[in-house]
């Protein structure tokens, strides 16, 4: 069915966002300082950002960062997304979200946008509706 490439190309956005750095970054990627502990794929990632360039590239169940800059953030949600119907509404609890990293739980395709869960919310149960272009690979 349609979910077993989906479950297959959420596995290999982390690979490809490491190759795609490494492609890069070049040379310099040999001298960035590794992390003090945890396995060696997602060193790079954790100091770089990799936007999420299209809506298309969004899979539920895959690992995103939220950009760092409140600011951006909200001016992001109150404007529609590049080829949505609908702006992803500004929410004051969303100043909280910039710089998290979740999980895309579903898509809005009206918005193009994420809902993202695991993130800083009122309840363990909350997830926030984020534009695709508000995301980074994670």
């Amino acid at each position: 069915g349609t979910a077993r490439p989906a479950r297959v190309r959420a596995a290999l956005l982390p690979a490809l966002a490491d190759g795609m750095q490494w492609h890069l970054l070049g040379a310099q990627a040999r001298e960035l300082p590794p992390p003090p502990t945890g396995p060696t794929a997602g060193q790079l990632r954790a100091r770089h950002r990799i936007p999420v360039s299209d809506f298309t590239m969004l899979v539920t169940g895959m690992q995103v960062r939220i950009v760092d800059d409140v600011a951006t953030l909200r001016k992001l949600c109150q404007r529609a997304a590049p080829g949505a119907r609908h702006k992803v509404d500004w929410a004051a609890g969303m100043r909280s979200l910039a710089g998290a990293v979740g999980h895309v739980r579903g898509l809005v395709t009206e918005s193009c946008a994420a809902e993202v869960d695991g993130v800083p919310g009122p309840s363990a149960n909350d997830f926030w509706i984020l534009p695709y272009d508000a995301l980074y690979l994670a």
